[in-house]
């Protein structure tokens, strides 16, 4: 959830986040893309750390603590898996990529579908 929140966080009016599913065998990939500010390629790999937040212009939202990313990471590899950051830079957007392992005969015997499309919204001039 802290991944969606983000991404409508620092992604413009008028801009999109993307939620997709894909399924890879005994893998789920879970992805979160935005069209928002990005992130530096400096501050890419730093922002698992804790307490580390990238500078912001004047314009832009307020971060967090910089717990919220660590704390995501963390859970998801208690769970056996891995979260990955994923940006072009300032201003190109960001993904993160939740990966786990799945049991489809035991968790979600329903799905038949290689890719599941979830959600995708589109942030008008009137909403924050």
């Amino acid at each position: 959830m802290n991944l969606l929140w983000n991404a409508a966080k620092f992604t413009q009016a008028g801009g999109s986040v993307s939620v997709a599913v894909e399924f890879q065998g005994e893998v789920v990939a879970i992805r979160i893309r935005d069209t928002g500010i990005g992130i530096s390629p400096e501050m890419l790999p730093r922002v698992w750390d804790l307490f580390t937040q990238a500078d912001r212009a004047v314009d832009q939202p307020a971060g967090g603590l910089g717990v919220e990313l660590t704390l995501a990471r963390r859970l998801v590899e208690l769970h056996g898996g891995r979260l990955e950051a994923h940006s072009e830079g300032i201003g190109k957007g960001a993904e993160f990529v939740v990966t786990l392992r799945f049991n489809r005969q035991r968790n979600f015997p329903f799905f038949e579908v290689s890719r599941l499309r979830l959600w995708k919204a589109q942030r008008g001039s009137d909403q924050r």
